[in-house]
């Protein structure tokens, strides 16, 4: 390859058509001493360093004089080398012509173009390599000063197929403003960011639109498809379009719509993706497919999640379904606020990288005559009408899209009729409305009266409920009062009649035993009795036997008795 020493201007070679390339050269040029090569089908347009920018039309020359072109080109505009981002048919056909004179050029290689003609129109995820056009790339490739690629995925592939073949990872950069985090809430509505055509997965977006639980969200697209231009509804009024809008706005579309998450459903790999950029310097979680710098971002720094499984509609949703309550949003917001240095890469980052390349190169030595000698073979190319041959591509893409919004207005002026007659009928309601509000009125001012009338009576009612509830409460203290005084009579009594409740137990227990001992008593005077009654008829034999002896026997047996008693009985007798 080229040996690298200091350069100074460059000019950008970059497609008509626009995109993430164009973005990056741009950012590059603006400040600097730049120019821009727009390359289309049939003209190729340089815009000038400067302000105001100028713009100059060439006709494309033919193989044999592609060369002297292209080195005129950039001697007539003060280029000391060319910056190729824009890896076509077109281009290389230039390069293989122009490369062979050994002037500086540098090449910044953005998507998978370098891998087929027809790249984005391959249907897999990673387009199937031509080998005839990698061999003519990398006849031309060794010629470059330097070669640069946006992401370590896209390096990897660059180095499949051109192993000997050094690159350098610039990523592109964007200017990011501080953003306060975004209030948690649930997942309401999803946006997709871009432009969406085959190879943006717009196939596969639709799809996932076609389910069922996709209505549970509100679905918008911050950008335009290959069919829709202006704003509306496709997909069965399913996702709103929004239409073309600048990269700078992102933030401002998302919050507008109040995204609280955005899908990726890219069919082919992405070698970078501003747009992923974009809505990470938004603090807007995302839900990538595993295609290419995608998924590789994602993976490494969080912000979102990779599908499993893109192609499964089912499985898409479910995913959104697990996201419903808005917590796994919360925490992926919270990552990329914290971390949005190192996921969103920023301009100032890639303008240094950048200035480190420029700064090795040679500066071209341009005598006056040689720019002279350009300016005046570039002449014959140079057109000073632009007719509807040179621009036939982008005749074609304007007709469409004129078209489209020839369409849009053919709708606004009907939607403008049918609000006239709308504002009319409105006119009439108006007036019914206005005549309403009188009635209104006068029903108000009449219960005004009526209410200041019940707040009176409210007011008297509210008096006499005062005096009323004084007496109640006085009412209420007396019978209070003789409620306790009879409250305590009565455990007062209560106790009384414990007592005499304890003494009657006492006097049943006392009459219970004097009961028992009387019938013992009775029993022994029975027994007494019986044995009275054998004494007695005893005594009465000792009385007939008494009678029978004389006195002075009698008298001598009670002497006798009377002696041979006890002491103490005897004085008991006495």
């Amino acid at each position: 390859m080229t040996e690298l020493t200091p350069s100074l201007a460059a000019m950008h070679l970059i497609s008509a058509r626009g995109g993430g390339s164009a973005r990056f050269a741009r950012d590059l040029a603006q400040g600097r001493e730049h120019g821009l090569l727009h390359l289309g089908d049939e003209l190729a347009v340089v815009e000038a360093a400067g302000t105001p920018a100028q713009f100059f039309p060439y006709q494309l020359p033919d193989s044999a004089d592609a060369a002297n072109w292209l080195q005129s080109i950039l001697l007539a505009h003060g280029s000391d080398l060319l910056h190729v981002h824009f890896m076509q048919r077109l281009t290389l056909e230039l390069l293989e012509q122009w490369h062979p004179l050994g002037r500086p050029w540098l090449l910044s290689v953005h998507d998978l173009g370098f891998l087929a003609e027809h790249a984005f129109a391959q249907d897999q995820v990673e387009p199937e390599a031509d080998a005839d056009w990698l061999r003519r790339w990398r006849a031309v490739m060794v010629s470059a000063a330097a070669i640069t690629v946006p992401s370590a995925y896209l390096a990897g592939v660059f180095h499949r197929h051109f192993p000997d073949l050094p690159v350098r990872i610039v990523p592109p950069g964007i200017a990011v403003e501080e953003l306060p985090l975004p209030a948690d809430r649930g997942l309401r509505t999803i946006a997709v960011v871009g432009a969406l055509g085959p190879h943006k997965g717009k196939q596969r977006l639709l799809r996932w639109l076609q389910q069922a639980d996709a209505q549970r969200y509100r679905w918008v697209l911050i950008g335009y498809t290959d069919e829709q231009l202006h704003p509306g509804h496709i997909a069965d009024g399913r996702l709103w379009v929004h239409g073309p809008f600048l990269p700078q706005q992102t933030t401002h579309w998302l919050q507008h719509y109040e995204v609280d998450l955005v899908l990726f459903p890219n069919r082919l790999a992405e070698s970078f993706s501003y747009a992923l950029s974009d809505v990470w310097a938004a603090a807007v979680p995302v839900l990538v497919p595993d295609a290419g710098a995608l998924g590789e971002r994602v993976r490494a720094h969080g912000g979102g999640a990779v599908l499993s499984h893109p192609d499964r509609p089912e499985s898409v949703l479910a995913a959104l379904h697990d996201l419903a309550d808005g917590k796994q949003l919360s925490l992926w917001r919270e990552q990329i606020v914290a971390n949005r240095a190192e996921m969103v890469p920023t301009q100032s980052a890639m303008e240094m990288a950048m200035n480190q390349i420029y700064e090795q190169q040679t500066q071209a030595q341009s005598s006056s005559m040689a720019r002279a000698a350009a300016i005046a073979h570039l002449q014959p190319y140079l057109r000073t009408q632009l007719d509807d041959v040179v621009f036939r591509a982008e005749n074609i893409r304007l007709a469409r899209d004129y078209a489209q919004v020839r369409d849009w207005a053919e709708k606004l002026e009907a939607d403008v009729i049918r609000l006239q007659h709308d504002l009319v009928a409105l006119g009439g309601v108006r007036a019914e409305l206005d005549q309403a509000l009188q009635l209104r009125d006068a029903d108000i001012a009449a219960l005004q009266a009526r209410n200041l009338a019940v707040e009176r009576d409210a007011a008297e009612l509210q008096q006499r409920n005062a005096e009323v509830e004084a007496r109640s409460a006085m009412q209420i203290r007396i019978a209070q009062a003789e409620a306790a005084e009879l409250q305590a009579r009565a455990d007062h009594l209560s106790r009384q009649l414990d007592t005499q409740q304890v003494q009657t137990q006492l006097l049943i227990g006392l009459s219970t035993a004097q009961a028992g001992e009387l019938t013992v008593m009775h029993q022994r005077i029975s027994a007494l009795s019986s044995e009275l009654e054998g004494l007695r008829i005893k005594a009465a034999r000792y009385d007939r036997v008494l009678a029978w002896l004389p006195n002075w026997s009698k008298m001598l047996a009670r002497q006798a008795r009377a002696w041979l008693k006890p002491a103490g009985f005897r004085r008991r007798s006495a």
